[in-house]
């Protein structure tokens, strides 16, 4: 405002406003429902991606948002900017979330998520095991593991036994995110679970039972628990190499405790192609004149993998690809009026 801008709330862009080939500005419309303009000498798109537009979570990766996928709930994040982009000839690129893992209703069930995600028997709905559950700790890595099983979601069995050894011993992975406490905490949660008929934790005393609310054959379920259980009673892992020392052997003693974990993401990530001046590049690999985008709209840096080593990447590339996009738009400027 010291500067002179005029900022509008309540008022969502509907298009770009191209001329000559150039981008002069975009369209709009207020509170009061009245369409308006604002032009300039260049505009930049930074709206987030599209990490809660159901039809696009859809049409780009085939997945469905709330029952197969259950990303961090970002509002705002409806993938408009990347639109009017494409709309206004940028080349479509790159588009990608940022794969992690989490129960469904994940800010609900905090606790919940952080007891289940242990380091036990992680299987598939065929009752398969199909990873080393000692880097679950890793978000990325599990994240995209469950992608590739039968409904991309998994289920990591405990039993009451291994919870009582959490709570006097601590878990076998620690991080910043999930509280320690939780395990103290966590009884109240699995019967306020079963009262709410949440179905992201199951409960069961038997293998039987067990085997019934997973939908998983008896049989087969019991297979693969002795199968697991034979290679914790000789402590190495002949499937996968698990550690050791997170090998807990699964008796059902006080009950069998599972969390169904689906894939999940903070967001998605890319869908226009920028060069190293923030310019929003068309099919033929040439900038368009006027448009920049910064931010998780151009953001194809990271693949398909939340970068778990490097905490808080996507912000570090929002601020700097902003700079970088202010800069250009400055000598941009400069050079054409």
């Amino acid at each position: 405002k010291e500067l002179g801008a005029e900022i509008y709330l309540e008022t969502p862009a509907t298009g770009l406003i191209m001329e000559d080939g150039k981008c002069v500005g975009v369209k709009a419309v207020d509170k009061d429902g009245e369409e308006i303009e604002a032009r300039g000498k260049a505009v930049v798109v930074a709206t987030g991606g599209f990490g809660t537009n159901k039809e696009m979570i859809k049409d780009n990766f085939g997945y469905n948002l709330w029952e197969d996928y259950f990303p961090f709930n970002v509002p705002g994040t409806t993938g408009d900017g990347l639109n009017m982009m494409w709309d206004a000839g940028a080349q479509k690129f790159g588009a990608n979330i940022e794969m992690i893992y989490q129960l469904k209703d994940n800010m609900n069930w905090f606790l919940l998520d952080a007891v289940l995600r242990q380091p036990n028997l992680l299987i598939n709905q065929n009752g398969d095991r199909f990873m080393n559950e000692g880097m679950m700790g890793n978000t990325t890595y599990t994240g995209n593991a469950l992608a590739l099983q039968p409904g991309h979601y998994g289920y990591c069995i405990m039993d009451g036994k291994i919870l009582k050894n959490y709570k006097k011993n601590g878990p076998d992975i620690f991080d910043i995110v999930h509280p320690e406490d939780a395990f103290l905490a966590v009884d109240a949660e699995f019967d306020r679970a079963e009262e709410e008929g949440y179905d992201g934790f199951i409960r069961a005393d038997s293998i039987e039972e067990l085997a019934e609310k997973l939908g998983i054959d008896a049989d087969k379920l019991e297979e693969t628990l002795d199968d697991y259980n034979d290679m914790c009673d000789e402590g190495y892992d002949s499937q996968f190499h698990k550690k050791h020392e997170y090998l807990h052997p699964i008796t059902g003693k006080g009950g069998y405790l599972v969390g169904k974990y689906y894939i999940a993401a903070y967001g998605t990530v890319g869908g226009v192609r920028i060069n190293k001046y923030g310019e929003v590049m068309d099919a033929n690999l040439k900038p368009i004149p006027g448009l920049y985008s910064a931010g998780s709209d151009a953001n194809t840096i990271y693949g398909d993998s939340y970068n778990f080593t490097l905490c808080g990447n996507t912000m570090g590339f929002a601020i700097n690809s902003g700079r970088m996009a202010g800069e250009a738009i400055a000598d941009y400027i400069d050079e054409n009026f």
